[in-house]
């Protein structure tokens, strides 16, 4: 009884590896995997926290000081505080907000460009695996074709040379699917990389290169608005810009003194004694004439800076949303025209060239042109998938 209980338990968790060993993963999970292991992305989340302990650092007062004096004759302590002039810590807790909202955007931005990169190669992997499909379809119907050849060829119905014709397409049906097996090796091992995926397990991907996953708005005018509002590039400029604005009232104000004060009190001489003292620098010299200068300019620089990053983002929005457009009627003139046709023109030769009415070699012929045009079809879903990818990471909108 104890033996079989301790096979069943081996035979469960041995189920349980295989199935966690070839689970499906979809773009969902890819993205949220990738998101989680990705060294860029840990090293600019812990630069946010740096920068969150630098904003509390700026917040804190100044800290007091104590001083003994004790002798025969004199025994005084002395409390002393700096105070800073008014608004000077605040100022400097504004930058350091400002610095916080801008690392924000900067990971926002390399969260953007990762899912980019991600997602495509995750339907350049679905392209793959329907070109696979695609060749080995093709290389199946070539060698059906090399048979009849022959067949009519042994029963003196044909000529060696349509033999050979098929000899030669079989042999290119199978260099063309193993081009693309190499190709859907090389793309899956890139996404193990990304993944952290040992490099001997199997990657399975469960989505579909025909259905859209992006749902955005199709006006060109409310994608500029969102990218203008949303844009994580535009809005680390913008942040940098407060932050560049607060220096220049960091600047104004470091001319401005703090004040000083000391409270003393003891014994000296056998007599008690207190003093207060307040200690007042005076701005003579230095007056950070150079300093506010140097704000204002950087302000001015910063103002420039977010002008640059709104037009780069705008033509890129532009450029991406007129390939997207081309990409879409690309793809609707295989699905409506083109594949139909080919796939008809392959269906029919076959059929004449079985009852006698065909030529063998219009026959390969007619199967390269199909196969030709699948291929050209599933480019063209590869590319509008792409396409709609960078006009949503152009505008600044996360996947998920």
């Amino acid at each position: 009884m104890n033996r079989l209980l301790i096979l069943w338990l081996l035979m469960l968790a041995l189920s349980q590896s295989c199935t966690s060993f070839g689970q499906e993963l979809t773009l969902h999970d890819v993205l949220t995997i990738t998101r989680q292991v990705n060294p860029k992305l840990q090293s600019l989340d812990h630069l946010v926290k740096a920068r969150q302990g630098a904003m509390q650092q700026a917040d804190v007062a100044l800290n007091p000081r104590i001083g003994l004096n004790a002798g025969n004759r004199v025994q005084v302590l002395k409390i002393g505080q700096e105070l800073e002039y008014s608004g000077k810590r605040a100022a400097r807790t504004q930058v350091a907000l400002a610095e916080v909202e801008v690392a924000k955007s900067e990971l926002d931005l390399v969260v953007l460009e990762l899912q980019q990169e991600v997602t495509k190669l995750f339907y350049d992997l679905l392209w793959a695996q329907k070109n696979v499909e695609l060749l080995q379809n093709n290389l199946q119907i070539t060698e059906k074709f090399l048979e009849a050849a022959t067949y009519k060829f042994n029963q003196g119905f044909g000529n060696k040379l349509d033999v050979v014709k098929g000899q030669v397409e079989v042999a290119r049906a199978k260099r063309l699917l193993k081009s693309t097996e190499q190709t859907l090796v090389v793309g899956q091992n890139r996404m193990k990389i990304l993944l952290k995926m040992p490099s001997n397990n199997a990657l399975l991907l469960k989505g579909d290169l025909f259905q859209t996953v992006f749902h955005f708005a199709k006006n060109l005018d409310s994608l500029l608005l969102v990218a203008a509002q949303h844009h994580p590039a535009l809005l680390a400029e913008k942040h940098r810009l407060k932050a560049a604005e607060y220096q220049v009232v960091v600047a104004q104000l470091s001319s401005k003194p703090n004040f000083d004060f000391e409270l003393a009190g003891g014994v000296d001489q056998k007599e008690p004694t207190a003093e207060l003292s307040i200690n007042v620098p005076l701005a003579l010299w230095d007056t950070k004439k150079g300093a506010k200068a140097e704000a204002q300019f950087q302000q001015k620089s910063q103002e420039y800076s977010v002008e640059e990053a709104r037009n780069n983002i705008t033509q890129q929005v532009m450029a991406a949303y007129f390939d997207y457009q081309t990409a879409t009627a690309s793809a609707r003139l295989f699905e409506e025209t083109l594949l139909r046709e080919a796939k008809e023109a392959a269906a029919n030769a076959q059929t004449a060239f079985e009852t006698g009415g065909f030529r063998f070699l219009d026959l390969i012929d007619a199967q390269r042109t199909y196969l030709e045009a699948g291929l050209e079809y599933y480019e063209s879903l590869r590319a509008l998938r792409q396409a709609e990818i960078d006009l949503q990471a152009a505008v600044g909108i996360s996947t998920f």
